[in-house]
């Protein structure tokens, strides 16, 4: 999933239009539209504000998956079996 599905699910989930996180974080409702359609993606200095906004890790708005009872990362050996081949 992309981080934009990932917001659209996090506000699904939260029960919150993107209107209203839109004006949690003082932006506009179409910046809001962009970051979940991935036409933009979410600045570096807004992540947390949207994280804490919908009060999610900041990694798993990344899509990084964590541990729900003490956000301790998943390793890459856990998501991926066998060795890692890089070319």
């Amino acid at each position: 999933m992309t981080v934009g599905e990932h917001l659209k699910q996090a506000l699904w989930e939260k029960h919150m239009t993107q209107k209203q996180l839109a004006e949690k974080l003082y932006v506009s409702e179409s910046t809001v539209q962009k970051w979940c359609t991935d036409r933009n993606a979410i600045p570096a200095d807004k992540l947390v504000d949207v994280a804490c906004a919908l009060k999610l890790n900041v990694l798993v708005l990344l899509g990084m998956r964590v541990n729900d009872t003490d956000y301790e990362l998943v390793t890459v050996e856990q998501l991926v079996p066998g060795p890692l081949v890089f070319q």
